[in-house]
């Protein structure tokens, strides 16, 4: 008899989002020369020798025949201060690249800037996941820039969650957590700040080495 199953999607969602990661955005270009991306934290490293990496993406995304049937992907690892091209990049539409200088990579595929890191791959494999797509990729080119990367977790309450390390010696989980599940996301030690245009909580710390951003629950399925 097959055990029986005590959580739903959404708690299972919760408890991974306790592990924290970099935040991606995965490019390519389809055969008319068209860019795509999409935003993605799935990105983890799978062998020095061959040099390996993969991502997952839905297979229900817009993107996914694009991206299932391209042969190259460049990972693009977003910085401290690209928060906003996370978003953007997490959202279906047509116009994700609007406004947006790029670099060119091999196979025409387009590489963002100002990323704290960029690799560029060749597909090798194509492993169905329950409903992700795995995609195995060689890398072929990388370089990296001099900027702390972004990074994502959910808190308590399951917002989304940015920290933006800039002195990593400063960090302090508990005083942080602290922060994130208090309502206002913030007390008299930190500077606190709420916009009213997309309900976002930020929170600096004293010394201005640590900043957190609370985005609203809603924002949660446009990156998993």
């Amino acid at each position: 008899m097959p055990d029986i199953r005590l959580f739903d999607g959404r708690d299972l969602r919760r408890v991974l989002g306790t592990f924290v990661t970099g935040v991606t955005v995965v490019t390519t270009t389809d055969d008319e020369g068209r860019f795509h991306g999409v935003t993605a934290n799935s990105f983890s490293s799978v062998s020095l020798d061959p040099p390996l990496v993969l991502w997952s993406q839905a297979v229900k995304t817009h993107s996914h025949p694009v991206f299932f049937k391209a042969e190259r992907f460049a990972v693009n690892i977003l910085a401290e201060d690209q928060i906003e091209l996370s978003k953007r990049f997490a959202r279906s539409s047509q116009e994700k690249f609007a406004g947006i200088d790029v670099d060119i990579g091999s196979g025409g595929v387009p590489l963002l800037r100002g990323c704290s890191a960029r690799l560029q791959c060749q597909v090798v494999s194509r492993v169905p996941g329950g409903d992700h797509t795995i995609y195995v990729g060689e890398v072929h080119a990388i370089d990296r820039a001099e900027q702390m990367p972004l990074l994502r977790w959910f808190s308590a309450t399951a917002d989304i969650c940015w920290l933006i390390p800039t002195i990593w010696s400063t960090l302090d989980n508990r005083r942080i957590a602290s922060k994130l599940n208090s309502p206002l996301c913030g007390s008299a030690r930190g500077r606190s700040s709420v916009s009213s245009a997309n309900s976002t909580r930020r929170w600096r710390s004293p010394s201005g080495a640590l900043t957190v951003q609370r985005s609203p629950i809603g924002s949660r399925r446009q990156l998993l």
